[in-house]
C-alpha cells in the first residue's frame, strides 16, 4: 500500500492506494467497481475495520472477468495515517464459480456491533442471469482483529440463502426520444448495503419478463452466526420488487441504495426515467410498521432531468445516510443522480417524518 496526505476541512485526509500487492500483476488487467466497508465491529465509534473489495478484468476493462478480492484494513491505524497490517482473500465463489461485487455492509449506529463483517453477494457476471437468477450468499468474515497485531487472518464463511423473485439482466432505460439509451447496469448489489439491529438490507436491479423497463429489488435479511461467529443460515424478513409490475410510461426506477434509521424505517433514493421524464433522482421510504415487503409508494422527486442524457454510462452512486444529532428527530441525507441538460447532476436533500402519524 501507498499513499499522499492531503488538507482536510476537518483535518489531514490520508489517500491510500492498493499498489504493493497489483503492482505485479499483468498491466493489460484492471481492477474496478470497488466497494466500501467504513464501519467495522469495534466497540465504540472510531473502532474495528474496513473492507474494500475489486472485481478483476482483463484487457484494460474490456475484457473478461478473471477474479475478486477482499481487502480488510484496521481502521484505527487508516486514519492515523500509521503502519498498519492488511488482510485479503481473493476467489470467492458460490456453487463451484466465482462471485463479484461482493459488498460488505455498513454499520447504521454507533449501536450496531456485529460479532463478524457481513457480506453479501448477488448472483451476476458469471451466471447467465438473462435466464434468470435467484438467492444470494452472504459471507461472515471473523476474527478481524487479531491479524492487526500479527495474529492469524481472519475466517471465512459463506451461505447461500433463497430469494422470493427470480430475478434478470435489466434492460437499459427509456428517456424521452431514445430508448433503452440509459444504463441501468447488472444484477449486482447496488449501492451499500446496511446492517442495523440484526438485519441486512441492500437491493440490485432486475429486469421482468413481460414488463417494460428496470426495477430494483430490495430486501431484508437476518443472517443467522453461530458461537464461533461464523454465519450457518438466514432469514428473508422482507423483499419488495419495486413496481415491478410496471411504472410510468415504459419507466425505469434503478441504482436503489436503502438505509434503515434507529426505528428501522427505511429509506430509498433511485433514479427514474421513462419515455416522458428524463432522469430524475427520487426518493421513497416505508414506516417499520407499514405493510412488510412495501414502500410507501414512488415518493417524491429530489430534483427533476432535462434534456437528453447521450453518455449511456449512468452508474451506482446513490447514497442515504442517517443524522442523529437534530434533537426529537432523524434526518436521513439522500445524494443521488438527476439529469442536468444532458450531463451528470448530483442533488442533496434531507428527509425527516414531520409527525408520529406519517408513513
Amino acid at each position: 500500500m501507498n499513499g499522499t496526505d492531503g488538507p482536510g476541512p476537518l483535518g489531514t485526509i490520508h489517500r491510500l492506494r492498493a499498489y504493493q500487492y497489483f503492482r505485479n500483476r499483468e498491466s493489460a488487467q484492471c481492477h474496478s467497481d470497488a466497494r466500501l466497508l467504513r464501519g467495522g465491529t469495534g466497540l465504540d465509534s472510531v473502532s474495528g475495520n474496513g473492507a474494500v473489495h475489486f472485481n478483476q478484468f482483463s484487457n484494460h476493462c474490456n475484457g473478461g472477468f478473471i477474479q475478486n478480492y477482499l481487502f480488510t484494513f484496521p481502521k484505527d491505524p487508516l486514519y492515523a495515517g500509521t503502519g498498519y497490517w492488511y488482510w485479503y482473500q481473493f476467489g470467492l465463489t458460490a456453487r463451484g464459480k466465482l462471485v463479484d461485487t461482493v459488498s460488505p455492509a455498513n454499520p447504521e449506529g454507533a449501536g450496531d456491533h456485529p460479532s463478524a463483517e457481513l457480506i453479501t453477494n448477488s448472483f451476476n457476471i458469471l451466471w447467465n442471469c438473462g435466464a434468470g437468477c435467484s438467492g444470494l450468499t452472504m459471507w461472515s468474515e471473523n476474527n478481524v482483529a487479531a491479524f492487526t497485531t500479527g495474529g492469524p487472518g481472519p475466517t471465512f464463511t459463506g451461505v447461500v440463502l433463497p430469494t422470493s423473485h427470480t430475478y434478470y439482466y435489466p434492460p437499459a432505460a427509456n428517456q424521452p426520444g431514445s430508448a433503452q439509451s440509459i444504463e441501468t447496469i447488472d444484477t449486482r448489489i447496488t449501492g451499500s448495503m446496511y446492517y442495523h439491529a440484526g438485519h441486512l438490507f441492500g437491493s440490485l436491479e432486475t429486469g421482468v419478463p413481460g414488463v417494460q423497463g428496470a426495477h430494483p429489488i430490495w430486501f431484508d435479511y437476518h443472517p443467522v452466526l453461530n458461537t464461533a461467529q461464523n454465519i450457518t443460515g438466514g432469514e428473508e424478513r422482507q423483499e419488495d420488487c419495486f413496481f415491478c409490475g410496471g411504472q410510468g410510461a415504459s419507466g425505469s426506477a434503478f441504482f436503489a441504495t436503502l438505509v434503515p434509521d434507529a426505528e428501522d424505517n427505511l429509506t430509498m433514493e433511485y433514479t427514474y426515467s421513462d419515455n416522458n421524464i428524463y432522469p430524475e433522482m427520487a426518493v421513497t421510504g416505508r414506516r417499520v410498521t407499514y405493510v412488510d415487503s412495501n414502500m410507501n409508494g414512488a415518493g417524491f422527486v429530489v430534483a427533476g432531468g432535462n434534456g437528453l442524457y447521450t453518455q449511456g454510462r449512468w452508474g451506482d452512486y446513490s447514497a442515504v445516510a442517517p443524522d442523529n444529532s437534530a434533537p426529537g428527530k432523524v434526518l436521513m441525507w439522500t445524494a443521488g443522480d438527476y439529469d442536468a441538460s444532458g450531463n451528470w447532476g448530483t442533488a442533496i436533500s434531507a428527509e425527516t417524518y414531520l409527525t408520529p402519524k406519517d408513513q
